[in-house]
C-alpha cells in the first residue's frame, strides 16, 4: 500500500484547522531558480532558491556532490570563496564557502538585504565571509555525497528550499493565529 501524504492524512482525521499546505505555498511562489557553482577541488554545489510575490527569497541548504578523485588536489590556499547570485527581483544573494582538502566543505547562510537598494558589494560580501565563519566555528561541515546524479541533486536543493518556505509559512501562521488572539481579547 503506498504511503499516504501528510495532507491525506490530516484531511483523513477531519482535521480543520488553519495549516499550511502545499497550495497556500505553491500560490506564493513567483519563481525559483537552482545556483550552481563548482568548487576549486571539482566538488558541485547546488542551492536552490524560491522567489516569493513578496519579492522575498528563500534559499535551502546547499547540496554538495563530490568531486572525482583527483590525484593531485588544487591547493587550498584561499580562505574562502563568494558566490554572487542576483534574484528576479533584484536583490543579490552572497554565499561565502570554504573547501577543505579533506573534500569537506563549510557554506555560510547567504547575504541578502530585503530591498535591494540597500545592497552593498562590501558589506554583502562581509556578512557572507562571517556567516561563513560562524559555520565553521559551530562544526557545519558538510561532506559531499556520492552516487547523487546532477538531476538528483538540483532535485534535492529545490526540496530543501521549500521545506524553508514551509518552516517560514508555519511561523507567519503561528503569528498570525496569535494577532488575531490578541486582537479578540483586546476587543472584549
Amino acid at each position: 500500500m503506498p504511503e499516504k501524504s501528510t495532507e491525506e492524512m490530516i484531511e483523513a482525521k477531519g482535521l480543520t484547522a488553519q495549516r499550511v499546505t502545499k497550495t497556500l505555498i505553491d500560490s506564493k511562489i513567483l519563481g525559483k531558480d537552482i545556483i550552481k557553482t563548482e568548487t576549486p577541488q571539482g566538488a558541485k554545489i547546488f542551492i536552490g532558491v524560491y522567489t516569493m510575490n513578496t519579492g522575498f527569497t528563500v534559499v535551502g541548504q546547499p547540496v554538495v556532490v563530490e568531486a572525482p578523485y583527483n590525484e593531485n588536489p588544487t591547493p587550498l590556499s584561499h580562505a574562502k570563496e563568494i558566490i554572487s547570485y542576483q534574484t528576479h527581483t533584484g536583490t543579490t544573494l552572497r554565499f561565502a564557502y570554504k573547501e577543505y582538502i579533506s573534500g569537506l566543505l563549510v557554506i555560510g547562510k547567504p547575504s541578502a538585504s530585503v530591498c535591494p537598494e540597500n545592497d552593498d558589494e562590501e558589506i554583502g560580501t562581509t556578512v557572507a565571509i562571517n556567516n561563513c565563519k560562524a559555520s565553521i566555528k559551530s562544526g557545519h561541515l558538510i561532506k559531499p555525497a556520492s552516487g547523487l546524479t546532477i538531476e538528483e541533486a538540483e532535485k534535492l536543493a529545490y526540496e530543501n528550499a521549500y521545506s524553508a518556505i514551509w518552516e517560514l509559512e508555519g511561523y507567519l501562521l503561528a503569528h498570525n493565529l496569535e494577532q488575531q488572539k490578541m486582537n479578540k481579547h483586546l476587543a472584549e
